[in-house]
């Protein structure tokens, strides 16, 4: 059986309305939601209240203890308290997932080998950014996948040791899926199972008509966890330090062309490289 776990921060209720009425209506999940200290946590507590639903648990964190840990913490409140679960559909409280989501993943469960797969991940479109088709395999293995939208493997996640919590919140997917690697673990993309999902505050620019350039916009707090944790991974996997030089520069360039905010920004972009190296 599957629960669904979802990490709230300040949601829109509205969004958060959408899915938990298509996850109650299902009857084919436990719902778990972990508010992350929210300053709407009052408007939260009133909307769950409204529902009296055995298959849902609401948990108010009293501080924001990021997404790696909440995620922890979901995972480990599942385990414990929720039993014959073996998969978690991990949910950003912005994702938008389709009526068929749950259907297509108990349809297609049975035709797949699934001893060594932990993650179960669907093709993400970004909100605003225009969808080229291709030709592509109704499945195929990966090596990552955003955490959003996943159905994850709970056995997987006991072996490997969860999440990191030192992340907070960037990088939580590529540190969580390299670990999987690793430990010989397997991702499985399945094109069919589809998921709307908004990275930031994006901006979408027109480069003298010729390309389009999708900026995320990302405020200054989380461009710090961005440098900060980028740095991070790379010690901790010994990744390409030149690939991860660039990547860090691209993002240097976006803020500076495209992004508003960018003294603060910057600030807290040169703050993350500090960090970094020190972690």
């Amino acid at each position: 059986m599957i629960a669904s776990l979802i990490i709230t921060y300040n949601p829109k209720i509205s969004q958060l309305d959408n899915k938990i009425n298509y996850l109650v209506n299902s009857k084919k999940t436990k719902i778990l939601v972990i508010d992350n200290n929210s300053s709407n946590k009052n408007e939260i507590k009133n909307y769950f209240n409204s529902f009296r639903d055995p298959s849902i648990f609401v948990i108010f964190n009293d501080v924001n203890i990021g997404l790696s840990s909440a995620l922890n913490q979901g995972f480990d409140f599942i385990f414990k308290f929720i039993p014959n679960i073996n998969w978690i559909l991990t949910l950003d409280q912005d994702t938008l997932i389709s009526k068929g989501y749950l259907n297509y993943f108990y349809e297609n469960l049975i035709s797949y080998n699934l001893d060594k797969v932990a993650v179960i991940a669907p093709q993400v479109n970004l909100i605003g950014k225009s969808i080229k088709q291709k030709k592509v395999n109704k499945w195929s293995y990966v090596n990552f996948a955003i955490t959003s939208g996943c159905f994850i493997k709970i056995s997987s996640w006991i072996e490997i040791g969860g999440f990191d919590d030192y992340l907070f919140i960037d990088g939580i997917d590529h540190d969580y899926c390299i670990r999987l690697i690793k430990n010989n673990y397997k991702i499985i993309k399945l094109t069919e199972l589809v998921i709307d999902q908004t990275i930031g505050s994006p901006k979408i620019y027109n480069l003298f008509g010729l390309k389009e350039i999708y900026v995320f916009n990302h405020n200054f707090l989380r461009k710090f966890f961005i440098v900060r944790n980028r740095i991070y991974l790379t010690k901790k996997h010994k990744m390409n330090w030149i690939l991860s030089f660039f990547s860090l520069l691209k993002i240097f360039l976006f803020l500076i062309l495209f992004e508003d905010d960018k003294i603060k920004k910057i600030y807290f972009y040169f703050k993350g490289f500090i960090y970094g190296f020190k972690s």
